[in-house]
């Protein structure tokens, strides 16, 4: 009876490990008649959970810091933080990350979802901030930022003035790794002369928005089921853009001021262009 048991337990174990083998190798499809080009579903090479992270034991070392300028609240600002740092560099060694050739991408509880470079973050210190001391005793948050901040913020204490092209996520659950050639693949245009358009969209619109999945989750995917040019028109996008209050009552997004329209006619198409290309959502 024991034998049969453990006969049967081994097959629910190995058909358990054929699936998740099964899962890592899933691929999708674009939808191009000219094409039959499959990508890989960028499986991240590592995720982890940071609030596990924490309770583990592997974030340690909590001090009291001071950002010279922090982006969110545009002034210097002091917190109890942890050093990401020497966290990334154990799990480098660990899981042998490539650091020329990963990306991170920070997620986010509200779907916002910044990525940068492996390379990039190791050459700064960043810290992930768990109290703000401005808050009153017995908060680590201040009240208006209690359920929105925790469990982590991002910050990074050495920038002296607003930086370009940090990101700054409060409410950070996770940390996820992947390879940076795969990473953007689903999104990336397939003629170069799109090229700008997508490194434009990559600037300012992933990190709340996805193109073929590739992206945040804050706001609304670009490409599948239906492209965004399918349903709005040009002039409402670009209106949009520049002032969403005017479209829709308390909206979370805010007016992008930073683009011209030249550069909002580059962006817009790209993202007709990828109408031919959408992944398999099936």
């Amino acid at each position: 009876m024991f034998r049969f048991q453990a006969s049967i337990l081994i097959l629910l174990l190995s058909v358990l490990l054929f699936a998740c083998q099964q899962q890592e190798k899933k691929v999708v499809k674009l939808n191009k008649a000219v094409t039959d080009q499959e990508i890989d579903d960028a499986s991240p090479l590592l995720e982890i959970n940071l609030a596990h992270a924490k309770e583990e034991g592997l974030l340690a070392n909590a001090e009291v810091i001071t950002v010279a300028y922090d982006r969110v609240f545009k002034r210097t600002k002091k917190y109890e933080a942890i050093p990401l740092k020497p966290y990334l560099e154990k799990l480098i060694t660990t899981q042998n990350l490539d650091t020329s050739n990963t990306e991170i991408i920070f997620l986010c509880k509200d779907g916002y979802n910044p990525s940068l470079s492996l390379s990039k973050v190791m050459k700064d210190e960043p810290y992930l901030a768990i109290k703000d001391l401005e808050a009153t005793e017995g908060n680590n948050w201040m009240d208006t930022l209690k359920g929105k901040w925790s469990p982590f913020y991002l910050v990074w204490p050495n920038h002296l003035v607003e930086t370009k092209g940090y990101a700054w996520p409060y409410g950070l659950k996770y940390l996820q790794f992947k390879a940076s050639d795969e990473a953007y693949k689903a999104a990336m245009p397939i003629d170069k002369k799109q090229l700008a358009g997508f490194e434009l969209y990559k600037k300012n619109c992933m990190k709340c928005h996805s193109v073929n999945k590739v992206g945040g989750v804050m706001g609304p995917e670009f490409n599948i089921p239906k492209n965004i040019t399918e349903y709005w028109q040009t002039k409402d996008i670009k209106a949009f853009v520049k002032n969403p209050y005017s479209y829709r009552y308390n909206s979370k997004m805010p007016p992008v001021t930073n683009l011209k329209d030249e550069e909002l006619d580059v962006l817009i198409n790209y993202l007709v262009y990828m109408k031919a290309y959408k992944i398999s959502i099936e």
